[in-house]
Formats: C-alpha cells, structure tokens, sequence
C-alpha cells in the first residue's frame, strides 16, 4: 500500500468479509508492526503515516478453521445469602474480558469489569448488586454480559440472564 499523506491516519477497511465462507479465517499482518488481527471481527485497520511517500506492506493470511476459536461457555450466575452475585465462565483463549450488567431493556447500568487480562481456564467474579453510582439496585431481572478480545482482535460475547432477590 502508498499514501502520499503525510503525517494522517491511514485506514483499511474491507466490507464484504460476510462473503468469504465461515470455514475460511483471514487475518491482516502489518509486516511493518508485526501486528495480526481477525478481519471478521476487526472492520478496519489504522495506521500513522510518515513524512513524504509511505509504503507499508500489508499480507492477508487465510487458513481453514482447524484451530480452536475464542469462546465463552459455562456462564453460570449465582446469587449468594449475602446477595452478591458470584458469575462463572469459561475461555478457550487468553483474553480481555468486560463484564456489563445491563437492565432487562438492554440498557447499561453498570460495568463490573473492563479490559481485564485472563488465561484461558475457569473464571470468576463477584458482583455486589449495586449500580454504577454505588446504589443498591431494585429486586428483578437483569442481564450479565461478558466480552472476550484476543490480542489479534478475535471476538466473542455472550449473555446470561440473572434474577436479583432482595
């Protein structure tokens, strides 16, 4: 790739990755940064462009699924006596995970957790059942959400309904 740009952030974007069939994982290198990511989960890629000319050398990598993919499996959410809520899961990658509670309408009311770095294996944490202002929240039903990141920007989440007894 060239962009006589100078000094500008340069971004590739590739729109029609829904058409390459599902079995097919492609990843962009930059050859420059050594950096990879997922192209179906990652819609662009931005980079700073020098003085003058810039060249920089991009390669798609594409392979058949035959490596274990990122997943969450096992989310299991548990309220304790003293009313905490304790959640469980699973990763098959290391990740960063971001845990949100939200309203049953989708909406946000808090975040437990956010880029947090993990190993693949079992998972767990606490939630105290209040909002993000530190409020109590009301007896009822909520969603737990939890995201997962791979360095290489391979995504999943999944979500698990919870019902807070007060």
């Amino acid at each position: 790739m060239e962009t006589d740009v100078e000094d500008a952030d340069v971004v590739l974007r590739w729109e029609n990755i829904a058409q390459v069939p599902r079995q097919l994982n492609l990843r962009l290198l930059d050859t420059e940064t050594g950096r990879r990511l997922w192209m179906r989960t990652a819609p662009s890629y931005t980079f700073r462009s020098g003085k003058g000319v810039t060249r920089r050398q991009f390669v798609v990598e594409m392979d058949a699924d035959t490596h274990l993919p990122l997943r969450i499996t096992g989310l299991k959410a548990q309220q304790t006596r003293g009313g905490e809520i304790n959640l469980q899961f699973s990763l098959s990658k290391a990740s960063s995970t971001r845990v949100q509670v939200l309203a049953a309408n989708g909406k946000p009311v808090r975040e437990v957790e956010r880029a947090v770095s993990r190993n693949a294996g079992v998972q767990s944490l606490r939630w105290d059942g209040r909002d993000a202002s530190g409020v109590a929240l009301p007896a009822g039903a909520y969603l737990l959400e939890v995201t997962a990141v791979t360095d290489e920007l391979e995504q999943t989440r999944v979500v698990v309904p919870v019902v807070l007894k007060r």
